[in-house]
């Protein structure tokens, strides 16, 4: 069985600026310490800025990591992330000054890594080419352990520079995922096309009928979890990964969980997993039980 997404590759050095930016704000180590240290204080000052106009942090960096992938323009990207974190109103006084802030990040990044936009040409082929060959049938294998429906017609998949070696993030408002391009596999039992099948089969889970019974704040954290065990045993099927409790643990550290929580989501998600393949719910039912099961409450059925 196999399945397919229309998908529109696209290689973006202001996603990769912001992409950066965004890890070392949450104290993720940078591959290069050049690139952290031209980072750092343009970000905080971006951060500091958020705190002081009390623009929400989360929601700003939501928006503003995917909608850099098409909008060229400083202080057009600046304007729409404002308008779609804090309204119209609110966003027109704070526009110049995010303007600024995010053209000195820009800047900063630029300085640092002054030979990107040129060696960006060939980022993408290689994980493409992988796709191309290994990625309908991944998808395939999804579908058919969730339900029919799960997966969005078309999406577009944006290479960063490896910042972290490892890292990217799906943005399901925006049916787009960002994720770093590498020569090899960062988790050499994980290979970035199983990573990249993940993000993809996140993306419609954001649709009313799958996250009407989620809480809307853990939406992207349920999903995600939800995702990687149907991964992995799409995964298992051509023989690209494992799918038993050590794998659910390690694509648990190297894609989602913070290093304090993956451990105990670790065994939440086996027991997870083991209970929906007995039952084989609904898949909103699914997400619904997994969403209660991170808040401890372990006494709702699948069923």
């Amino acid at each position: 069985m196999s399945a397919q997404i229309t998908l529109r590759w696209l290689a973006s050095v202001p996603v990769s600026c912001l992409h950066a930016a965004a890890a070392l704000l949450r104290k993720q180590p940078l591959a290069d310490p050049s690139v952290s240290a031209a980072l750092a204080a343009p970000a905080e000052r971006l951060q500091a800025a958020l705190l002081e106009e009390r623009v929400p942090s989360e929601r700003f960096w939501s928006h503003v990591i995917p909608l850099a992938a098409d909008i060229d323009g400083i202080r057009e990207l600046a304007e729409v992330t404002l308008t779609k974190t804090v309204g119209r109103q609110e966003a027109a006084p704070r526009v110049r000054r995010f303007r600024d802030l995010l053209a000195e990040l820009k800047e900063a990044f630029g300085a640092a890594l002054p030979r990107l936009s040129e060696e960006w040409t060939t980022s993408i082929e290689p994980l493409r080419q992988r796709w191309n060959y290994q990625g309908p049938a991944l998808l395939g294998g999804v579908v058919q352990r969730t339900e029919p429906g799960i997966l969005v017609d078309a999406a577009s998949v944006v290479l960063v520079y490896p910042a972290l070696r490892g890292g990217g993030a799906a943005h399901l408002p925006y049916n787009l995922l960002h994720i770093e391009a590498q020569p090899v596999d960062p988790v050499p039992d994980l290979p970035e096309v199983v990573r990249l099948a993940w993000m993809l089969s996140l993306l419609n889970l954001d649709l009313p009928q799958y996250s009407e019974g989620v809480q809307p704040s853990r939406l992207a954290t349920v999903a995600g979890l939800a995702m990687i065990p149907v991964t992995l045993a799409a995964a298992a099927e051509v023989q690209l990964a494992r799918c038993d409790a050590e794998a659910i643990g390690l694509a648990l550290k190297a894609w989602l969980a913070p290093p304090n929580e993956a451990e105990a989501w670790a065994g939440m998600l086996s027991q997870w997993w083991e209970t929906y393949g007995a039952l084989r719910p609904a898949w909103a039912t699914a997400l619904q039980a997994l969403d209660r099961l991170l808040d401890g409450t372990r006494t709702g059925a699948l069923g």
